[in-house]
C-alpha cells in the first residue's frame, strides 16, 4: 500500500501528488515535519479523479466510485493534519491561513472542506477561523460536514 502512495505522490495527475501537498517544518529542523497540507481545486478534482480512476483500472483494481469532494468553484483542502506532539500549537491555524493564502492568489473566494461530523474538535478550530457548515456531505458511504469559508 505504501509503495502505491508514494508512487501516486510522486505523478502529477491526481490528488495524492506531491503538487498538491505541502508541509510545515521547524525552520531550523526542516527534517521534522509538524503538520501537512493538500488542496486542489473542486474542478481539478475532478479531473484528478478521472486520472486516478484510470490508474486503477491499469493496476486492474477493482473499479471504486470516487465522489467528489468539493464543487467546482471553490478551492478544497483535502487534509490537514498536525502531528499528535504538536497539536495545541497553532499549525493548523497557520495551515489554514496558507490554504487562504493559496486559493486566493489561484482567484478563488471560497476556500472548503470536509469533517467527520464527530470531529468536534477539528469542527470548532474550523468554526474559529472562519468556517460554516453549508451542507451535509457524503465520501465513502461515510458523513461529513462540508464547511466553507468565504475569502
Amino acid at each position: 500500500m505504501l509503495e502505491q502512495l508514494e508512487a501516486l505522490f510522486c505523478r502529477e495527475d491526481n490528488r495524492h501528488s506531491y503538487l498538491n501537498t505541502y508541509v510545515a517544518v521547524k525552520e531550523n529542523q526542516p527534517q521534522n515535519v509538524l503538520g501537512i497540507l493538500v488542496l486542489y481545486s473542486g474542478i481539478d478534482g475532478l479531473n484528478m479523479d478521472t486520472n486516478l480512476k484510470k490508474w486503477l483500472e491499469q493496476k486492474n483494481s477493482p473499479i471504486i466510485q470516487i465522489d467528489p469532494e468539493a464543487h467546482l468553484d471553490e478551492f478544497y483542502v483535502d487534509t490537514i493534519c498536525v502531528h499528535e506532539s504538536c497539536r495545541g500549537l497553532g499549525i493548523g491555524t497557520i495551515l489554514l491561513q496558507f490554504a487562504e493564502e493559496i486559493a486566493k492568489q489561484k482567484g478563488f473566494n471560497k476556500l472548503s472542506l470536509n469533517v467527520e461530523t464527530e470531529k468536534f474538535s477539528a469542527i470548532s478550530l474550523y468554526e474559529r477561523v472562519g468556517f460554516v457548515v453549508t451542507e451535509p456531505w457524503t465520501i465513502i458511504d461515510e458523513p461529513f460536514h462540508h464547511m466553507v469559508k468565504k475569502l
